[in-house]
């Protein structure tokens, strides 16, 4: 049944999954997008305002574990919008060689070719404690402050369309970006919200297969409402 349920992202990517098909289709996911990473990817290259990730593989999730998928494997530091490419257009399209015909394309299409999930921050150098500081965020709904405790994940409700900035306050000296206690960053809504990352960068799992598998599940648990453990 597993084997068979691993096919069916190639077999039918937009096809629905339910019960324990989404979680496996998003692991896929996951480790076909490490692999690309490892074989493409500059990791030395500053964060790029705009993140897209493409296929339908990645809706069976919801929008805050699209996020955080992606920033389980793609650990760097700073502030990056993230957006999906569903129905894999954007390939097909730079294969277009006329540079006109191409940017007519995308203007047709530019209301309904990316779909916004949000957007992803991730200090790194945050030191253990109770609390690395502060966040404060103004949007036009109203201004919402938290607590940033090292190791965690923060989720901010910001819908699509939406624009905001966060307002960083560490107490001690972090990466992001740059290096700095204090940061301000505009940051745009999604079906994500604002996700924000404390975690270690690299991430740091158990060694232990059982342990890494119990820590991962329970961040996707913490996003993903009424997923099974």
């Amino acid at each position: 049944r597993l084997r068979a349920r691993l096919r069916e992202p190639r077999l039918a990517p937009w096809g629905e999954a339910h019960g324990e098909g989404a979680p496996l289709r998003l692991a896929a996911a996951r480790a076909a997008l490490e692999r690309l990473v490892t074989l493409g990817s500059d990791l030395d290259r500053p964060v790029p305002d705009l993140t897209i990730v493409s296929g339908g593989v990645w809706s069976v999730a919801p929008g805050p574990v699209v996020a955080l998928a992606v920033a389980d494997v793609v650990r760097r530091s700073g502030a990056t919008q993230l957006a999906l490419d569903p129905a894999r257009l954007l390939g097909p399209i730079g294969t277009v060689e006329d540079e006109t015909l191409r940017a007519r394309l995308l203007g047709d299409l530019a209301g309904d070719l990316l779909t916004p999930l949000g957007s992803v921050v991730v200090p790194a150098g945050l030191r253990a404690g109770r609390s690395a500081g502060r966040l404060i965020v103004h949007a036009a709904t109203g201004t919402s402050e938290l607590d940033l405790v090292p190791g965690g994940l923060e989720l901010v409700e910001l819908p699509p369309g939406e624009e905001a900035l966060a307002e960083f306050q560490f107490r001690d000296t972090v990466v992001l970006g740059t290096r700095g206690r204090r940061f301000a960053i505009e940051v745009g809504g999604g079906l994500g919200g604002l996700l924000i990352d404390l975690r270690d960068v690299p991430l740091r799992l158990p060694d232990r297969p059982d342990r890494r598998r119990e820590l991962l599940g329970a961040w996707q648990r913490a996003l993903w409402a009424g997923l099974e453990p």
